[in-house]
């Protein structure tokens, strides 16, 4: 992977990067209140979005990249207008950090895991209030829509997978995954299923119905942070303690990686084309490689 960007992104640990839907802009967050917007392929800083408080951790955009939803330490879940750059609401009812947050596929619900061990269903398109869903006994640090949106997963420290109906807002089923922590939960853009990425060192592959295990991938890498796959499910992207890899994931074979002298990698992101990958880190950097092939 060559490197062709290293942006010092935040004062202290960068959290994540994630880019926009038309792949013009990413953004990235960290331990200061403001959200960064930067161009690509230039990588010039372009504007900063203030409304939090405290640390920003996570970030999502719709699909039409209109709207960005952000979560913070400050237990807030922040909404803006992306383009027009102005913040429309801000969303409280968290009692601990928001750890992760998603857009659903057709926009109208924002998901935000937290510490507090609950989910909430945010609407977007109205004032109405937030949907609370409690299940979880400890951190909930990962969350991802399923079933074209009408099932939310969430998973984070105990290992399991809770499942729900969004509509009706209840809760469906939990399943085993990951013995740690499942610290991501990612749809499949092919429709094969749910990946989940545990601190265990496994990558968990689950049937679409989000039911059985029709997957296992040991992880080779040294403490395994965050993954991401790319825009067409045909690459994964991960951090790991000291660095970032990518692999194929049919089959799955590393096609490209990068060492830092930095321990702590976390947030990662392809790009639309899934020709970049970004990554944040513990020294307050982002980092942009380019992939091969």
């Amino acid at each position: 992977m060559e490197l062709i960007a290293d942006l010092q992104t935040s004062a202290r640990h960068a959290q994540a990067a994630i880019f926009s839907p038309d792949g013009g802009e990413f953004i990235t967050v960290g331990q200061d209140p403001e959200v960064k917007v930067w161009s690509v392929p230039e990588f010039e800083l372009v504007r900063s979005l203030e409304g939090h408080s405290k640390s920003v951790n996570c970030g999502a955009f719709t699909k039409d990249g209109g709207t960005l939803v952000t979560g913070s330490t400050d237990r807030a879940v922040c909404v803006w207008d992306f383009r027009e750059g102005t913040l429309l609401r801000t969303l409280k009812g968290h009692t601990n950090t928001v750890a992760a947050v998603k857009m659903s596929p057709d926009g109208r619900w924002a998901a935000s895991a937290s510490y507090d061990g609950s989910v909430r269903l945010w609407p977007i398109e109205d004032d109405g209030d937030a949907r609370v869903l409690k299940g979880h006994k400890r951190n909930v640090i990962s969350a991802e829509f399923v079933d074209g949106g009408a099932v939310l997963a969430s998973a984070g420290i105990g290992g399991e997978i809770l499942l729900w109906d969004v509509e009706n807002c209840v809760f469906i089923c939990a399943f085993a995954a990951n013995t740690t922590v499942a610290g991501s939960l990612l749809l499949d853009p092919r429709g094969v299923g749910l990946w989940s990425l545990g601190y265990d060192g496994r990558i968990l592959v689950h049937s679409p119905a989000c039911r059985s295990v029709v997957r296992e991938i040991p992880v080779a890498e040294e403490r395994p942070f965050m993954m991401c796959l790319s825009p067409d499910g045909n690459r994964l992207g991960m951090t790991y303690s000291g660095g970032a890899a990518v692999y194929s994931t049919e089959p799955y074979e590393r096609i490209g990686a990068a060492t830092t002298k930095v321990k702590g990698m976390y947030g990662v992101a392809f790009s639309l084309d899934g020709s970049l990958l970004a990554a944040a880190s513990a020294d307050g950097k982002t980092r942009v490689w380019r992939v091969a092939g």
